[in-house]
């Protein structure tokens, strides 16, 4: 029995190396209920996957357990808006509802719970029976490091002012000036408040983490500061001046000092996210009547009217029903001339209007808007892992046990090799501090970030950090003809006017009988007449002859307009030979063959320069249609494509991606109708124009908002620079780590020294992948 399935997001605080992570899933992997679970470190949010109906209030209780902290939407509820003996019914129905915890304080209830699953409207539901109504608080929009940053910055300074005067005491004591060191027992005070005041986050996460049994940089951390501090204790009651407080508290300073760069970093490369999410409207204009409502963009529904002015933003996803404008789409799609607007155009929200004044039907929420799905589709693509990044996670798990059999082993080999305790236990604890497993947790996600996130500023989404990863890759390019290569929108390219009459009366007979039908054909060959001014007759007894074409009465003549086969009805077969009978309209007059009206579908802005560029990096081009040999090859030509793929059934398109994949090759697919989904989701990797249908962008791997074909290229070039970095990033971390846990064991660099520079080795990695933000297309 096939099993539905839902996704819930979980915002949870705690996580702060790769190790948590994988903490996390393997616990929530345990749960009968989950499928899949993944976790994105950058982002702090883990995705779960469970069959649908599921309590989901289990899998918070399993982070919490695991020493982590979830999240939940809140909103609260003034007590004096509520009936007495109502409190009670409302508190028990909430608590019925999944994830639903509701505290009764004073003069309100606070209500806590993940919209997921469990929507406002259903919270305002329970509470209407009660004639309650209530909005969730609008928050500012925060990165989600402003508070961690907060944190760090207030710990480093108290770490700063407690830790200098120890270094000062230690410089005098590295001279002998033993009569101007601190006191023992005023170093041991100063470095307490260090180790156990602003290093209680180490002890408090290296605690939960081996009460669950797993390792983390934390707990090197504190026992590499803890060999040291106790040493030091251990020094000062029996009298020595060699201690070193120094050592352990700036230690856990100059690991403060790097968290707190690297955090910053981190916010830098969640800017991405930010931004997309600071192009939402705030409120909408809404028209009740005669009056003008602003309304919060939460309360706003599908079928109120918008009105939007000139140089607003359009807060809404709909269609126009009034007025007409050009909006501004680049933040979108990508596109960087403005797009006129017309009645019956689809607009998006968070997009701005330039000109006119503008009525627009609702046609989507904002939880459902195409700028809501661009950041599900941006998070979800942070989330899951790239393969290269699997292989981190394996190595991040035994790098933390390995290095405290390091740490021991140092000790142990030091103190039998020079009877030193002091220099052992030194080595010991550089060796504990300076390795950095957070180094490699980072190289891979920090990249992933910063590539989806340059990508959705440019119109490009993609769906996963393996997408991601793989379009570089392929050897082998199949694109569907019609709106890839090609507009398709149809234009007239030959006019073959058989009858006495001028060019532009003959034009009319037609403009006049076209205009009357919606057949695709029949628009364009209107548009075209419109553009030249042509006039429009007075006919009669129109007829519109589905499938075959349009017939009506002109000056006393039967005017008839349609397919080859429509004409010969009447007046026998035609001798005349058409490259493209489809997209060719022929016209009778009375009893005799007035002529003809060719169109071809417009060829797409830079197709040739792109299909040209895909073959300088390699990639076999291929293209497929339904069209016959002679039309197909037509546009290859123009296009230099070589390979031609003709009279190919909607059905057969994912066949002919099997047979390249069959040779061996790494097959990308292009498409954009509901006929090209089979094919797409066929392919290794699947892209789908943003002008196309819903269910082909759906399919597809990478969508490209404005349809450009420019953005293909984009799209390889950010892959192949975000591999890049990830390599760059994973060979920094390996060769840190396999240089520096040696050099510390022998004795080469001081835990202090050893601090320092395993902090920065995370910020560095933090840093490189932010390049990708200034990476110019």
């Amino acid at each position: 029995m096939l099993l539905l399935s839902k996704k819930v997001n979980i915002f949870v605080d705690g996580m702060t190396c790769q190790a948590c992570s994988m903490k996390v899933e393997k616990g929530l992997s345990k749960l009968k209920i989950v499928e899949d679970v993944s976790v994105n470190l950058m982002s702090k949010t883990v995705t779960v996957s469970v069959e649908d109906g599921a309590k989901v209030e289990g899998l918070i209780g399993v982070i919490k357990r695991l020493g982590y902290k979830p999240k939940r939407d809140e909103l609260k509820i003034e007590k004096s808006s509520i009936k007495v003996e109502d409190i009670e019914k409302i508190i028990s129905e909430l608590k019925e509802k999944d994830t639903v915890l509701v505290k009764d304080e004073d003069d309100i209830l606070k209500v806590k719970y993940l919209k997921d699953v469990v929507s406002l409207d259903e919270i305002n539901s329970i509470l209407e029976k009660y004639k309650i109504s209530v909005k969730k608080e609008k928050k500012e929009r925060q990165n989600i490091y402003e508070d961690e940053i907060k944190d760090l910055k207030k710990d480093l300074i108290i770490s700063i002012v407690f830790s200098v005067p120890l270094m000062v005491s230690m410089f005098f004591h590295m001279f002998n000036l033993h009569k101007f060191m601190l006191n023992g027992y005023i170093q041991w005070a100063l470095a307490s408040v260090v180790q156990f005041y602003v290093g209680k986050r180490y002890y408090i996460n290296a605690y939960k983490n081996l009460k669950n049994k797993s390792t983390n940089m934390d707990v090197l951390i504190a026992f590499g500061t803890s060999m040291a501090y106790f040493y030091s204790v251990y020094k000062v009651l029996i009298g020595s001046v060699d201690v070193y407080f120094d050592s352990s508290a700036m230690i856990i300073t100059l690991i403060l000092l790097g968290k707190f760069f690297e955090a910053n970093a981190k916010s830098n490369t969640f800017g991405a996210i930010m931004k997309l999410m600071d192009l939402k409207a705030d409120y909408a204009i809404v028209i009740d009547g005669d009056r003008e409502v602003k309304k919060n963009i939460e309360d706003v529904k599908i079928g109120d009217i918008v009105l939007v002015k000139p140089y607003e933003k359009i807060p809404v996803d709909g269609v126009i029903i009034s007025g007409s404008s050009s909006v501004n789409q680049a933040m979108i799609t990508g596109e960087s001339v403005p797009v006129e607007k017309n009645i019956g155009d689809t607009v998006i929200g968070a997009t701005n209007n330039i000109e006119g004044i503008l009525k627009i039907e609702v046609k989507s929420t904002v939880e459902n808007s195409v700028l809501s799905k661009i950041l599900d589709l941006v998070q979800n693509a942070q989330t899951k892992k790239a393969p290269v990044q699997r292989l981190a996670d394996k190595i991040s798990s035994y790098f933390v046990p390995g290095v405290i059999l390091s740490s021991l082993a140092t000790l142990v080999i030091t103190y039998i090799v020079t009877k030193d305790f002091t220099t052992s236990l030194l080595n010991s604890c550089a060796v504990m501090v300076i390795a950095c497993p957070c180094s490699l947790g980072l190289a891979t996600p920090t990249a992933i970030m910063s590539g989806t996130g340059v990508a959705a500023q440019n119109g490009i989404l993609i769906k996963s950090g393996e997408v991601l990863e793989k379009i570089h890759k392929m050897d082998s390019i199949i694109f569907d003809k019609t709106g890839t290569l090609t507009t398709g929108e149809l234009k007239v390219i030959e006019i073959k006017n058989n009858t006495v009459l001028s060019e532009g009366d003959f034009l009319s007979i037609i403009y006049s009988l076209e205009k009357n039908t919606d057949h695709p054909i029949a628009k364009s060959i209107v548009n075209f007449c419109k553009e030249k001014n042509i006039k429009e007759l007075d006919i009669s007894d129109l007829k519109v002859i589905a499938g075959m074409g349009i017939q009506a009465n002109y000056d006393g003549k039967e005017i008839l307009i349609g397919k080859r086969k429509y004409i010969e009805e009447k007046l026998g077969k035609l001798e005349i030979n058409i490259e493209n009978e489809l997209l060719t309209i022929f016209i009778s007059i009375g009893n005799d063959f007035a002529g003809f009206v060719v169109l071809e579908d417009e060829i797409s802005k830079n197709a040739f320069e792109i299909i040209k560029k895909l073959k300088e990096k390699n990639i076999d081009v291929y293209m497929i249609t339904g069209d016959s040999e002679v039309v197909a090859r037509k546009v290859a030509n123009k296009l230099g494509i070589e390979n031609v793929l003709y009279e190919v059934m909607p059905d057969e398109k994912s066949q002919k991606v099997l047979e390249l994949q069959k040779q061996g090759k790494i097959v990308a697919m292009v498409g954009d109708g509901i006929n090209d989904a089979p094919a797409l989701a066929s392919a290794d990797i699947s892209f789908a124009m943003g002008t196309g249908t819903d269910i082909a962008m759906e399919t597809s791997d990478i969508t490209l908002m404005n349809g450009n074909l420019n953005t293909l290229l984009n799209s390889i070039n950010i892959s192949e620079q975000t591999l890049k970095i990830i390599k760059q990033n994973l060979f920094w971390a390996f060769f840190y780590n396999i240089i520096a846990i040696p050099f510390a064991a022998f004795g080469y660099l001081n835990p202090m020294l050893a601090g320092f520079t395993m902090s920065f080795s995370s910020v560095s990695v933090v840093l490189n992948s932010l390049r990708l933000k200034r990476y110019k297309f």
